[in-house]
C-alpha cells in the first residue's frame, strides 16, 4: 500500500496540537469500532458552524469552523475581480454542475436562475454572497470530529515514520453515511507511542 506523503485538513481553530501544549495537557485516544483513531470522549461544539468538543486531562477544548462563503469557496486561488461573466459560470458550473459550461442554454442548471432558465450577474453575485453548507465539503468538514487527533498526529509526524506505521486516511462506508479518519496496516501502537513522546504530541492511549 502506497502511504500518501500528507492529507488535506480544513482550516479550524484553535489548532489541537497547539491547544494542548500551551495548556499543558494531554488527550487520551483510541480506536473506534471502525479500527480509525479517535479521542475517547467527544461531543458536537455549539460555537462555530461546526465544530466538536474534545475533553482533555485539564477540561475541554472546542475545535471548529464557520462555514465560508460561497464566492471563498468556489474561487479560491482564482483572482475574482479579473474573471469575466462567462468565465465565472464555466468555474462554477464545473463545481456544481460536475460538467463543461458551454453556453446560456445551459444556465437553467445553476441554484441562482430564476424560473424562465436565465442567469444574470446580480443574481449570481446575491448567491455567491451567501454561506456555503456542509453539503458544500461534507468529506472535508466531517474530518473535524472525534477522530481530529488521528489527523493532528497523521500531521505532525515526519512522512518517513508514517510509512514506517503503516499510517493511512480511511473511509468507511455504513449505512446511509461514510466516515473517515486515520489508521494503520498494522496496529502498531506501541510504535505510536514512542514516535509521540519523541515528538511531543499531547496525545496518550487508552488503557
Amino acid at each position: 500500500m502506497e502511504i500518501p506523503a500528507s492529507i488535506d485538513l480544513v482550516d479550524y481553530a484553535p489548532k489541537l496540537v497547539d491547544e494542548l501544549r500551551s495548556q499543558q495537557s494531554k488527550l487520551m485516544i483510541g480506536w473506534d469500532e471502525y479500527d480509525l483513531i479517535q479521542a475517547i470522549d467527544s461531543d458536537f461544539g455549539n460555537q462555530f458552524d461546526h465544530s466538536i468538543v474534545l475533553s482533555h486531562d485539564k477540561g475541554w477544548i472546542e475545535c471548529g469552523l464557520d462555514f465560508p462563503k460561497r464566492r471563498d469557496f468556489y474561487f479560491s486561488g482564482h483572482k475574482y475581480e479579473q474573471l469575466s461573466f462567462f468565465e465565472k459560470k464555466r468555474i462554477l458550473f464545473r463545481e456544481i454542475v460536475s460538467g463543461e459550461y458551454q453556453d446560456e442554454e445551459d444556465d437553467f442548471e445553476f441554484p441562482w436562475a430564476g424560473e424562465d432558465g436565465i442567469s444574470t450577474e446580480e443574481q449570481m453575485e446575491e448567491w455567491l454572497a451567501g454561506k456555503t453548507c456542509w453539503e458544500d465539503d461534507e468529506f472535508n468538514y466531517a474530518k473535524i470530529s472525534g477522530r481530529l487527533p488521528g489527523y493532528e498526529i497523521f500531521l505532525n509526524l515526519p512522512e518517513e515514520d508514517r510509512k514506517a506505521l503503516g499510517m493511512f486516511e480511511k473511509e468507511v462506508g455504513t449505512i446511509g453515511f461514510s466516515v473517515t479518519g486515520i489508521t494503520m496496516v498494522d496496529g502498531q501502537v506501541d510504535d505510536l507511542l514512542e514516535l509521540m513522546v519523541k515528538y511531543e504530541l499531547p496525545f496518550y492511549w487508552e488503557e
